[in-house]
Formats: structure tokens, sequence, C-alpha cells
């Protein structure tokens, strides 16, 4: 597992936001600006922050068909709002059933796309308030 976060990769996703990434949605470059290397980090650390085994990481053509469907699907966010999102998940804070956030050790296209939407559902909503 230590092989799978690079230092920089640990350095960076470890330590605590010191800004939520809704702070961030106007400055930062967006997924579509620094493509998988920017935002692949960030779905590591996901795997990890939900729960994920190392033996059940997705396989390299798994995580070709996540990668393409991040960049399609949500190449208007940032890549820290990867993380937000499914930090925001587990915090019980996005509208998700306790069933809709168990992976069962699997990392799907479904999984993550449940996530992200509840998330930009919840984005709008903070966006329109502040």
């Amino acid at each position: 597992m230590s092989n799978e976060l690079t230092t920089t990769t640990s350095q960076v996703l470890v330590k605590p936001l010191k800004t939520t990434s809704l702070e961030l949605v106007r400055t930062a470059p967006k997924i579509r600006d620094v493509g998988e290397d920017g935002f692949k980090p960030y779905l590591r650390f996901v795997f990890v922050l939900v729960g994920l085994k190392p033996e059940n990481f997705p396989t390299e053509e798994q995580k070709a068909v996540l990668h393409s469907f991040i960049l399609k699907n949500y190449a208007d966010l940032q890549p820290i709002e990867i993380r937000e999102a499914f930090e925001l998940a587990l915090d019980r804070k996005l509208d998700l059933t306790d069933n809709e956030l168990k992976t069962f050790q699997l990392f799907s296209v479904e999984y993550l796309s449940k996530v992200m939407s509840r998330y930009r559902t919840y984005r709008t909503k903070e966006l329109r308030n502040n």
C-alpha cells in the first residue's frame, strides 16, 4: 500500500484541508486542466478513506474506466473536490443512505457516481448561499 502513495502525494493528501473546496472553486485548476495526473492522488486517497483493502483497489483496467468517467463527467470540478466529496459523504453531510456509502470492498463507477452526484447537489446549494 505504501508503494501506491508517493511521498509527495501522502504529504499533500494526509494534511487536513485548510480551506473547503467551495472556497477553492473560483481559483483552483479544474480536472480538465490537470488531466489524470492531477486527480489520481486524490482518488487513491479516497480508496483508503472509504476503507478499501489494498488487495481490493481497482485493477489497472478498472482505474482506466474510472479515470475516463471522471474526465468525461467531472471535468468542471477541481481534483481536490473528489476528496472533499467523500469526506463530506463519510461525515454524513451528503444525502446518502448508509447502504449507499458502503463500498462492499468494490470501488466502482456506480459508487463514485452516487457520491459525486450528491456532492454536486450539495456544492450547488452551498455556492448559491455564499
